[in-house]
């Protein structure tokens, strides 16, 4: 159901850009301006590798693409630094983020960082998953400079893999991750002190003034993996300087390699689809899907006034440039908000799915919420008899998980009662109705490396699980079907949580 919903609105999407939009109205202009560069396929093949060289010679160079000698690449020097400013995420990530103990103020926090695969358990897998990735990198290597031989593309996609196998090893599972492990502040002029392989004073200094904020030593930072920060001093100590800075190569041109001339775009969608399943989508879908992430207010509001029905509103050169601009200046501008006071409104959306409303209301009440009161300050507010009794009940659903579905059904039931008129022609009751719309609501077709990879990088469980799973556990369901006391639809051990 939703992917339909998502096909129906990214085709009303693109009947919009491609339509007749007010182009006398400037952000109009620009919306449509970003859309037709990202479809101007000759354009964009027309400049080849050249944007994404450019941005590698802004960032300092590079001696692998330049045949050059010996490296003397530093992550404390200039090229390490302008590549952050770029969007990479190299053996670290620095934001800010709303403070989890005060919600109406930013705070600089620093995480581990740093994979090309979305989680770490993708380097676990004996090899399987890597040996695509030695090929992906090499290729892409290959398709920036093909003049080099090709025996050192392979080896330097050798040591790139091999430093992130090691950096997955340091990395703190994501089942760790709790807000009682990772809320762990510091003195931004103490970090050197825990960890001096990085200046981490002048250079997290120099980062923010570039986004006009100036801070003290004293300014707090959040430090969600100290572990992991500790593991790494040890793990740059046993490379070299030519594997890291391939390594910083890698990181920095990645993220833009889906932007630029099809040879490369096509390698990076034969990977992604390798490894995580997920299909080519048309152009079209790729340039709307574009469009919103660099401006997506000034989409959703002519969305709203073009597209919804009354009562329910809600200076480029090139495609990769538009792109470049967007990372460089949102990366700035996310520092930005560091002495700034939270704006609280901007977290109202407007929702029309009471399934979903009622799945997100229930996070309020689960191992995250308990950790958050009213005014989403890090306040734990269980008790501990009530945490003991939490984990007990979360244990029957290791293998399977419920969610808010049974509560929507006794709200339909108290609005419709049994008065709801049966459809024609179709052999079921209200009840049964219900149900059959919740299986729906879910109802997709998955490839086996899909769902492999989203046991990996997802938190929710692949759609068939979300409605076998959840009415396993329902009486309703069963009362509704009829299904025999002990059938599988029915099992006599069912899992309930509050």
């Amino acid at each position: 159901m939703f992917d339909e919903l998502s096909d129906r609105n990214q085709a009303a999407l693109n009947a919009l850009l491609e339509g007749d939009l007010d182009s006398d109205v400037p952000v109009t202009m620009k919306l449509r301006g970003l859309y037709q560069e990202c479809m101007n396929i000759n354009a964009i093949e027309a400049l080849g590798a050249a944007p994404l060289l450019n941005v590698i010679k802004a960032t300092g160079g590079a001696n692998l693409l330049n045949g050059s000698g010996q490296s003397i690449f530093d992550i404390n020097d200039d090229t390490f630094f302008n590549q952050r400013l770029y969007g990479s995420g190299a053996f670290f990530s620095l934001y800010v983020s709303v403070d989890d103990t005060n919600s109406s103020r930013y705070i600089l926090t620093l995480s581990q960082s740093g994979l090309t695969f979305p989680t770490s358990e993708y380097y676990h897998d004996n090899g399987t998953y890597t040996v695509i990735l030695k090929y992906y990198i090499h290729k892409i290597f290959k398709l920036l400079n093909s003049s080099i031989d090709s025996s050192i593309y392979e080896n330097a996609a050798e040591e790139i893999v091999n430093l992130e196998e090691q950096l997955a090893k340091i990395f703190v599972p994501n089942d760790k991750l709790i807000l009682s492990n990772t809320y762990n502040p510091y003195k931004l002029g103490d970090l050197s002190l825990h960890w001096p392989y990085y200046n981490w004073t002048r250079n997290i200094k120099k980062l923010l003034h570039e986004a006009g904020v100036n801070i003290t030593d004293s300014e707090t930072i959040i430090v969600k993996t100290p572990t992991y920060f500790t593991k790494l001093a040890t793990l740059l100590n046993t490379i070299n300087s030519s594997t890291t800075e391939n390594y910083a190569l890698w990181q920095l041109i990645h993220p833009y390699i889906r932007f630029i001339e099809v040879s490369f775009a096509d390698a990076y969608y034969n990977f992604s689809q390798t490894v995580q399943g997920s299909g080519r989508p048309q152009r079209y879908e790729t340039c709307i899907s574009y469009v919103q992430s660099v401006m997506p207010m000034a989409l959703a509001r002519i969305y709203a006034l073009k597209i919804l029905p009354n009562g329910t509103k809600i200076n480029t050169s090139s495609y990769f440039a538009s792109y470049v601009s967007y990372v460089t200046s949102s990366t700035l501008a996310t520092f930005a908000n560091l002495p700034k006071t939270v704006d609280k409104t901007i977290y109202f959306k407007y929702g029309a799915i009471g399934l979903i409303i009622g799945h997100e209301l229930t996070h309020g009440f689960d191992n995250t919420g308990q950790q958050y009161n009213k005014d989403g300050i890090f306040t734990p507010w269980w008790t501990n008899k009530s945490i003991q009794n939490f984990v007990a009940r979360q244990r029957c659903f290791e293998a399977q998980y419920s969610q808010y579905e049974i509560f929507g059904y006794h709200a339909y039931k108290d609005v419709s009662g049994n008065t709801s008129p049966l459809l024609p022609n179709v052999n079921y009751n209200q009840d049964q109705l219900y149900f059959i719309a919740f299986g729906q609501l879910w109802c997709s077709l998955l490839t086996p490396s899909y769902i492999q990879s989203s046991t990996k990088s997802d938190a929710h469980s692949p759609g068939p699980v979300r409605v076998i799973g959840v009415v396993q556990n329902s009486a309703e369901f069963a009362n509704a079907f009829n299904c025999k006391a002990g059938a599988p639809m029915n099992p006599s051990n069912k899992c309930t949580l509050w």
